[in-house]
Protein backbone atom coordinates (compact mmCIF):
# COMPACT_ATOMS: atom_id res chain seq x y z
CA UNK A 1 0.00 0.00 0.00
CA UNK A 2 2.90 2.56 1.15
CA UNK A 3 4.38 2.17 -2.40
CA UNK A 4 1.31 2.94 -4.09
CA UNK A 5 1.11 5.84 -2.24
CA UNK A 6 4.47 6.70 -2.95
CA UNK A 7 3.46 6.01 -7.12
CA UNK A 8 0.79 8.15 -6.60
CA UNK A 9 3.06 11.47 -4.97
CA UNK A 10 5.01 11.14 -7.93
CA UNK A 11 2.04 10.83 -10.37
CA UNK A 12 3.02 7.78 -11.69
CA UNK A 13 -0.54 6.86 -11.66
CA UNK A 14 -0.32 3.26 -13.76
CA UNK A 15 2.37 2.13 -11.18
CA UNK A 16 -0.26 3.15 -8.07
CA UNK A 17 -3.27 1.77 -10.19
CA UNK A 18 -1.88 -1.83 -10.50
CA UNK A 19 -1.06 -1.55 -7.05
CA UNK A 20 -4.37 -0.41 -5.05
CA UNK A 21 -6.63 -2.57 -7.88
CA UNK A 22 -4.58 -5.97 -6.68
CA UNK A 23 -4.89 -5.00 -2.85
CA UNK A 24 -8.47 -4.41 -3.26
CA UNK A 25 -9.19 -7.78 -5.51
CA UNK A 26 -6.51 -10.09 -3.18
CA UNK A 27 -8.44 -8.29 0.16
CA UNK A 28 -12.07 -8.78 -0.68
CA UNK A 29 -11.03 -12.44 -1.54
CA UNK A 30 -10.00 -12.84 1.90
CA UNK A 31 -12.69 -10.76 3.21
CA UNK A 32 -14.89 -13.47 1.41
CA UNK A 33 -13.53 -16.10 3.39
CA UNK A 34 -13.62 -14.43 7.11
CA UNK A 35 -16.63 -12.12 6.65
CA UNK A 36 -17.58 -12.15 10.95
CA UNK A 37 -14.63 -12.71 12.31
CA UNK A 38 -12.72 -10.09 13.16
CA UNK A 39 -13.07 -8.81 9.53
CA UNK A 40 -12.41 -5.11 10.75
CA UNK A 41 -8.65 -4.62 10.00
CA UNK A 42 -8.90 -6.36 6.58
CA UNK A 43 -12.16 -3.54 5.77
CA UNK A 44 -9.38 -0.71 6.50
CA UNK A 45 -7.40 -1.54 4.36
CA UNK A 46 -9.60 -2.24 1.44
CA UNK A 47 -11.26 1.54 2.16
CA UNK A 48 -7.80 2.68 2.08
CA UNK A 49 -6.76 1.22 -1.37
CA UNK A 50 -10.09 2.22 -3.06
CA UNK A 51 -9.51 5.73 -1.42
CA UNK A 52 -5.59 5.24 -3.41
CA UNK A 53 -8.29 4.30 -6.39
CA UNK A 54 -10.27 7.29 -6.25
CA UNK A 55 -7.20 9.99 -5.92
CA UNK A 56 -6.03 8.09 -9.39
CA UNK A 57 -9.20 8.77 -10.74
CA UNK A 58 -9.34 12.51 -9.69
CA UNK A 59 -5.57 13.05 -10.72
CA UNK A 60 -5.82 10.85 -14.61
CA UNK A 61 -7.68 14.29 -16.03
CA UNK A 62 -7.06 13.93 -20.18
CA UNK A 63 -5.42 10.33 -19.46
CA UNK A 64 -8.35 8.64 -21.52
CA UNK A 65 -6.53 4.62 -21.31
CA UNK A 66 -5.69 4.95 -17.60
CA UNK A 67 -8.90 6.62 -16.66
CA UNK A 68 -10.68 3.90 -18.04
CA UNK A 69 -8.72 0.99 -16.20
CA UNK A 70 -9.15 3.21 -13.05
CA UNK A 71 -13.18 2.98 -13.79
CA UNK A 72 -13.07 -0.50 -14.09
CA UNK A 73 -11.50 -1.57 -11.33
CA UNK A 74 -14.16 0.85 -9.30
CA UNK A 75 -16.56 -0.50 -11.33
CA UNK A 76 -15.47 -4.28 -9.96
CA UNK A 77 -16.06 -2.95 -6.74
CA UNK A 78 -19.48 -1.89 -7.16
CA UNK A 79 -19.81 -5.54 -8.68
CA UNK A 80 -18.45 -7.41 -5.95
CA UNK A 81 -20.52 -5.44 -3.38
CA UNK A 82 -23.56 -6.17 -4.84
CA UNK A 83 -22.79 -9.71 -5.49
CA UNK A 84 -21.63 -10.40 -2.12
CA UNK A 85 -25.41 -8.76 -0.28
CA UNK A 86 -24.14 -5.29 -0.06
CA UNK A 87 -21.38 -4.41 3.20
CA UNK A 88 -22.13 -0.97 1.70
CA UNK A 89 -18.29 -1.05 0.89
CA UNK A 90 -19.27 0.28 -3.04
CA UNK A 91 -20.16 3.77 -1.41
CA UNK A 92 -17.03 5.31 -2.20
CA UNK A 93 -16.42 3.83 -5.73
CA UNK A 94 -20.08 4.79 -6.47
CA UNK A 95 -19.50 8.43 -5.28
CA UNK A 96 -16.30 8.51 -7.60
CA UNK A 97 -17.76 7.29 -10.76
CA UNK A 98 -21.10 9.63 -10.41
CA UNK A 99 -18.90 12.59 -9.71
CA UNK A 100 -15.37 12.20 -10.98
CA UNK A 101 -16.07 10.99 -14.87
CA UNK A 102 -15.95 12.49 -17.66
CA UNK A 103 -19.37 11.59 -20.13
CA UNK A 104 -17.80 9.23 -22.43
CA UNK A 105 -16.92 7.30 -18.95
CA UNK A 106 -20.38 7.55 -17.98
CA UNK A 107 -21.56 5.87 -21.38
CA UNK A 108 -19.60 3.13 -20.78
CA UNK A 109 -20.61 2.52 -17.47
CA UNK A 110 -24.17 2.47 -18.35
CA UNK A 111 -22.97 -0.39 -20.56
CA UNK A 112 -21.52 -2.19 -18.05
CA UNK A 113 -24.78 -1.45 -15.52
CA UNK A 114 -27.10 -2.54 -18.37
CA UNK A 115 -24.98 -5.98 -18.95
CA UNK A 116 -24.83 -6.53 -15.54
CA UNK A 117 -29.14 -5.75 -15.49
CA UNK A 118 -29.49 -8.22 -18.36
CA UNK A 119 -27.86 -11.01 -16.09
CA UNK A 120 -29.42 -14.30 -15.27
CA UNK A 121 -29.94 -13.13 -11.48
CA UNK A 122 -33.33 -13.08 -10.18
CA UNK A 123 -32.59 -10.94 -6.86
CA UNK A 124 -34.86 -7.78 -6.38
CA UNK A 125 -32.41 -6.24 -4.25
CA UNK A 126 -29.31 -6.70 -6.38
CA UNK A 127 -31.56 -5.64 -9.74
CA UNK A 128 -32.93 -2.36 -7.85
CA UNK A 129 -28.88 -1.46 -6.89
CA UNK A 130 -27.71 -1.70 -10.39
CA UNK A 131 -31.23 0.21 -11.61
CA UNK A 132 -30.78 3.05 -8.87
CA UNK A 133 -27.34 3.67 -10.70
CA UNK A 134 -27.97 3.13 -14.11
CA UNK A 135 -30.70 6.21 -13.73
CA UNK A 136 -27.84 8.33 -11.51
CA UNK A 137 -25.93 7.69 -14.44
CA UNK A 138 -28.43 8.78 -16.99
CA UNK A 139 -29.65 11.74 -15.12
CA UNK A 140 -25.88 13.24 -14.38
CA UNK A 141 -25.99 13.20 -18.71
CA UNK A 142 -29.39 15.00 -18.33
CA UNK A 143 -30.77 11.55 -20.40
CA UNK A 144 -33.71 10.30 -17.71
CA UNK A 145 -36.10 9.71 -20.70
CA UNK A 146 -33.27 7.78 -21.58
CA UNK A 147 -32.64 5.44 -18.82
CA UNK A 148 -36.32 4.49 -19.25
CA UNK A 149 -35.86 3.67 -22.94
CA UNK A 150 -33.09 1.35 -22.17
CA UNK A 151 -35.02 -0.72 -19.89
CA UNK A 152 -38.30 -1.26 -22.32
CA UNK A 153 -35.19 -1.77 -25.21
CA UNK A 154 -33.68 -4.35 -23.08
CA UNK A 155 -37.01 -5.77 -21.37
CA UNK A 156 -35.77 -4.74 -17.98
CA UNK A 157 -38.61 -4.67 -15.15
CA UNK A 158 -37.64 -2.37 -12.49
CA UNK A 159 -41.01 -1.21 -11.22
CA UNK A 160 -40.21 0.49 -8.22
CA UNK A 161 -37.46 2.42 -9.80
CA UNK A 162 -39.50 3.09 -13.07
CA UNK A 163 -42.32 4.31 -11.24
CA UNK A 164 -40.34 6.74 -9.09
CA UNK A 165 -38.79 7.64 -12.55
CA UNK A 166 -42.23 8.17 -13.94
CA UNK A 167 -43.15 10.52 -11.30
CA UNK A 168 -40.17 12.43 -11.32
CA UNK A 169 -40.76 13.33 -14.61
CA UNK A 170 -44.74 14.06 -14.35
CA UNK A 171 -46.33 10.69 -15.49
CA UNK A 172 -48.50 9.84 -12.92
CA UNK A 173 -50.32 7.27 -15.34
CA UNK A 174 -47.29 5.44 -16.12
CA UNK A 175 -45.70 5.49 -12.17
CA UNK A 176 -49.28 4.25 -10.95
CA UNK A 177 -48.91 1.47 -14.22
CA UNK A 178 -45.86 0.10 -12.92
CA UNK A 179 -46.31 0.47 -9.54
CA UNK A 180 -49.16 -2.08 -9.61
CA UNK A 181 -46.04 -4.71 -10.70
CA UNK A 182 -44.57 -4.05 -7.57
CA UNK A 183 -44.41 -7.22 -4.82
CA UNK A 184 -43.34 -5.35 -1.76
CA UNK A 185 -45.40 -3.37 0.45
CA UNK A 186 -42.54 -1.36 1.68
CA UNK A 187 -41.93 -0.26 -1.85
CA UNK A 188 -46.07 0.39 -2.24
CA UNK A 189 -45.62 2.79 0.97
CA UNK A 190 -43.03 4.28 -0.65
CA UNK A 191 -44.72 5.10 -4.22
CA UNK A 192 -47.60 5.81 -2.16
CA UNK A 193 -46.25 8.90 -0.23
CA UNK A 194 -44.67 10.12 -3.62
CA UNK A 195 -47.99 10.23 -5.10
CA UNK A 196 -49.65 12.05 -1.98
CA UNK A 197 -46.68 14.94 -2.15
CA UNK A 198 -47.92 15.03 -5.54
CA UNK A 199 -51.13 15.72 -5.03
CA UNK A 200 -52.70 12.37 -5.82
CA UNK A 201 -53.95 11.28 -2.84
CA UNK A 202 -56.94 9.55 -4.63
CA UNK A 203 -54.45 7.24 -6.98
CA UNK A 204 -52.44 6.39 -4.23
CA UNK A 205 -54.86 5.21 -1.77
CA UNK A 206 -56.42 3.28 -4.37
CA UNK A 207 -52.65 1.84 -4.91
CA UNK A 208 -52.64 0.57 -1.45
CA UNK A 209 -55.81 -0.45 -0.78
CA UNK A 210 -55.44 -2.85 -4.10
CA UNK A 211 -51.85 -3.63 -2.94
CA UNK A 212 -53.81 -4.63 1.18
CA UNK A 213 -56.21 -7.38 -0.74
CA UNK A 214 -53.12 -9.08 -2.20
CA UNK A 215 -50.81 -8.68 0.28
CA UNK A 216 -52.57 -7.65 3.69
CA UNK A 217 -49.37 -6.39 5.13
CA UNK A 218 -50.04 -4.65 8.97
CA UNK A 219 -47.87 -1.38 7.89
CA UNK A 220 -49.84 -0.39 4.37
CA UNK A 221 -53.38 -1.06 6.81
CA UNK A 222 -51.65 1.35 9.51
CA UNK A 223 -50.65 3.86 6.40
CA UNK A 224 -54.42 3.74 5.19
CA UNK A 225 -55.72 4.56 8.34
CA UNK A 226 -53.53 7.58 8.79
CA UNK A 227 -54.21 8.86 5.27
CA UNK A 228 -57.84 8.20 5.79
CA UNK A 229 -57.61 10.63 9.78
CA UNK A 230 -55.57 13.43 7.73
CA UNK A 231 -58.38 13.36 4.75
CA UNK A 232 -61.03 13.16 7.65
CA UNK A 233 -62.59 10.25 6.53
CA UNK A 234 -63.08 8.40 10.11
CA UNK A 235 -65.61 5.83 8.95
CA UNK A 236 -63.33 4.14 6.80
CA UNK A 237 -60.00 4.82 9.12
CA UNK A 238 -61.97 3.18 11.75
CA UNK A 239 -62.92 0.01 9.73
CA UNK A 240 -59.50 -0.81 9.72
CA UNK A 241 -58.47 0.59 13.02
CA UNK A 242 -60.89 -2.43 14.39
CA UNK A 243 -59.12 -5.01 11.79
CA UNK A 244 -56.20 -4.21 12.94
CA UNK A 245 -57.02 -4.73 17.08
CA UNK A 246 -58.51 -7.37 16.35
CA UNK A 247 -56.05 -9.21 14.27
CA UNK A 248 -53.43 -8.67 17.10
CA UNK A 249 -55.30 -7.10 20.16
CA UNK A 250 -53.25 -5.05 22.42
CA UNK A 251 -54.00 -1.72 25.03
CA UNK A 252 -52.15 0.79 22.97
CA UNK A 253 -54.40 -0.16 19.56
CA UNK A 254 -57.37 -0.40 21.63
CA UNK A 255 -56.87 3.12 22.24
CA UNK A 256 -56.52 3.90 18.74
CA UNK A 257 -59.83 2.29 18.06
CA UNK A 258 -61.41 4.50 20.42
CA UNK A 259 -60.28 7.55 19.56
CA UNK A 260 -61.03 7.12 16.15
CA UNK A 261 -64.65 6.46 17.57
CA UNK A 262 -65.11 9.32 19.46
CA UNK A 263 -64.37 11.33 16.01
CA UNK A 264 -67.69 9.84 15.43
CA UNK A 265 -69.54 10.21 18.45
CA UNK A 266 -68.90 6.10 19.19
CA UNK A 267 -66.29 5.88 21.68
CA UNK A 268 -68.15 5.20 24.61
CA UNK A 269 -69.89 2.54 22.74
CA UNK A 270 -66.53 0.78 20.96
CA UNK A 271 -64.55 0.74 24.25
CA UNK A 272 -67.61 -1.25 25.91
CA UNK A 273 -67.91 -3.26 22.52
CA UNK A 274 -64.34 -4.13 22.41
CA UNK A 275 -63.63 -4.64 26.55
CA UNK A 276 -66.83 -7.08 26.73
CA UNK A 277 -64.95 -9.23 23.05
CA UNK A 278 -61.83 -9.37 25.16
CA UNK A 279 -63.09 -10.57 28.33
CA UNK A 280 -65.02 -13.15 26.18
CA UNK A 281 -62.19 -14.60 25.11
CA UNK A 282 -60.23 -14.25 27.80
CA UNK A 283 -57.86 -11.66 27.17
CA UNK A 284 -57.31 -10.59 30.87
CA UNK A 285 -54.20 -9.22 30.57
CA UNK A 286 -55.35 -6.62 27.57
CA UNK A 287 -58.69 -5.56 30.10
CA UNK A 288 -55.76 -4.93 32.84
CA UNK A 289 -53.69 -2.57 31.24
CA UNK A 290 -56.73 -0.38 29.37
CA UNK A 291 -58.13 -0.56 33.37
CA UNK A 292 -54.58 0.33 34.13
CA UNK A 293 -54.10 2.42 31.29
CA UNK A 294 -57.42 4.49 32.53
CA UNK A 295 -56.38 4.68 35.89
CA UNK A 296 -58.78 2.65 37.29
CA UNK A 297 -56.64 0.17 39.35
CA UNK A 298 -58.83 -2.03 41.25
CA UNK A 299 -60.15 -3.01 37.88
CA UNK A 300 -56.85 -3.47 36.45
CA UNK A 301 -55.81 -5.51 39.59
CA UNK A 302 -58.51 -7.68 39.64
CA UNK A 303 -58.53 -8.68 35.81
CA UNK A 304 -54.50 -9.05 36.45
CA UNK A 305 -55.11 -11.56 38.80
CA UNK A 306 -58.21 -13.34 36.83
CA UNK A 307 -55.30 -13.32 33.75
CA UNK A 308 -52.91 -15.40 36.13
CA UNK A 309 -55.60 -17.41 37.46
CA UNK A 310 -56.66 -18.64 34.04
CA UNK A 311 -53.35 -19.43 33.02
CA UNK A 312 -51.22 -22.83 33.99
CA UNK A 313 -48.23 -20.89 33.40
CA UNK A 314 -46.91 -17.40 33.36
CA UNK A 315 -47.78 -13.98 35.78
CA UNK A 316 -48.71 -10.48 35.48
CA UNK A 317 -45.62 -9.32 37.60
CA UNK A 318 -44.72 -6.47 35.06
CA UNK A 319 -48.71 -4.98 34.89
CA UNK A 320 -48.88 -6.04 38.42
CA UNK A 321 -46.00 -4.11 39.47
CA UNK A 322 -47.64 -1.13 37.00
CA UNK A 323 -50.37 -1.10 39.06
CA UNK A 324 -48.79 -1.29 42.46
CA UNK A 325 -46.49 1.91 41.34
CA UNK A 326 -49.86 4.05 40.08
CA UNK A 327 -51.88 3.27 43.16
CA UNK A 328 -49.00 5.14 45.19
CA UNK A 329 -49.99 5.64 49.00
CA UNK A 330 -53.62 4.41 48.25
CA UNK A 331 -52.78 0.65 48.86
CA UNK A 332 -49.98 0.49 50.39
CA UNK A 333 -50.62 -2.79 51.72
CA UNK A 334 -51.19 -4.66 48.43
CA UNK A 335 -47.66 -2.91 47.41
CA UNK A 336 -46.23 -4.78 50.27
CA UNK A 337 -47.79 -8.10 49.84
CA UNK A 338 -46.78 -7.90 45.83
CA UNK A 339 -43.25 -6.74 46.69
CA UNK A 340 -42.86 -9.24 49.63
CA UNK A 341 -44.10 -12.07 47.12
CA UNK A 342 -41.43 -10.60 44.95
CA UNK A 343 -38.68 -11.16 47.33
CA UNK A 344 -38.94 -14.90 48.23
CA UNK A 345 -39.84 -15.90 44.49
CA UNK A 346 -36.32 -13.96 43.42
CA UNK A 347 -34.43 -15.53 45.98
CA UNK A 348 -35.61 -19.27 45.86
CA UNK A 349 -34.47 -18.99 42.26
CA UNK A 350 -31.20 -18.39 43.68
CA UNK A 351 -28.21 -16.41 41.99
CA UNK A 352 -26.77 -13.20 42.77
CA UNK A 353 -28.45 -11.13 40.06
CA UNK A 354 -32.13 -12.12 41.92
CA UNK A 355 -30.49 -11.51 45.38
CA UNK A 356 -29.92 -7.93 43.89
CA UNK A 357 -33.30 -7.43 42.62
CA UNK A 358 -34.95 -9.10 45.68
CA UNK A 359 -32.80 -6.40 47.68
CA UNK A 360 -34.31 -3.82 45.66
CA UNK A 361 -38.00 -4.35 46.05
CA UNK A 362 -36.93 -4.62 50.16
CA UNK A 363 -36.24 -1.12 49.75
CA UNK A 364 -39.52 -0.15 48.44
CA UNK A 365 -41.06 -2.48 51.36
CA UNK A 366 -38.90 -0.18 53.83
CA UNK A 367 -40.28 2.60 52.31
CA UNK A 368 -43.67 1.70 52.55
CA UNK A 369 -43.56 0.90 55.88
CA UNK A 370 -44.18 2.79 58.72
CA UNK A 371 -44.07 0.36 62.14
CA UNK A 372 -42.50 -2.96 62.56
CA UNK A 373 -39.96 -2.58 59.74
CA UNK A 374 -36.56 -3.95 61.87
CA UNK A 375 -38.48 -6.82 62.72
CA UNK A 376 -39.43 -8.14 59.03
CA UNK A 377 -36.02 -7.24 58.06
CA UNK A 378 -34.80 -9.24 60.78
CA UNK A 379 -37.09 -12.28 60.02
CA UNK A 380 -36.20 -12.10 56.19
CA UNK A 381 -32.75 -12.27 57.12
CA UNK A 382 -32.91 -15.56 59.30
CA UNK A 383 -35.06 -16.89 56.87
CA UNK A 384 -32.22 -16.79 53.85
CA UNK A 385 -29.18 -16.64 56.84
CA UNK A 386 -27.67 -20.06 55.09
CA UNK A 387 -27.25 -17.75 51.58
CA UNK A 388 -24.27 -15.82 51.99
CA UNK A 389 -24.64 -13.59 48.60
CA UNK A 390 -28.07 -12.95 49.35
CA UNK A 391 -26.87 -11.65 52.80
CA UNK A 392 -23.96 -9.61 51.17
CA UNK A 393 -26.59 -7.80 48.73
CA UNK A 394 -28.86 -6.90 51.68
CA UNK A 395 -25.73 -5.75 53.25
CA UNK A 396 -24.86 -3.38 50.04
CA UNK A 397 -28.58 -2.12 50.15
CA UNK A 398 -28.13 -0.89 53.49
CA UNK A 399 -30.84 -3.40 54.72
Amino acid sequence: MKKGRKHLEKKELGEAEAIFEAVVKETLDLYRLIYGHESGEIYGTIDNAIDGLIECLKASHEKTEMRREIVDALFWVIEWDIDFGGIEIMNGSRRALLKSTAPEDRERLRKKVIEALKGSFESKWRKNRYGTLLLELCELDGSTEDFLEKLEEFEIKLPKIEALTFLEIGQKDEAVERARKIDGSLDIKRIADQLCERGYGEEARELVSDFIEVDGDKRLKEWLVEFDKRNGDFESALVMEIELFKSRPGSSKFGQVVRCAEELGKGKEYRSKLIDELKDKEKFDIVAEIYLQEDVLEKAWEYAERYEESKKFGNCNRLKEKIVEAGGEEKPERAVDFYLDRVYDLISRRGRKNYHRAAEYLVKVRDIYEEGWDDLIEDIREDFDNLPACQDEFDKAGL
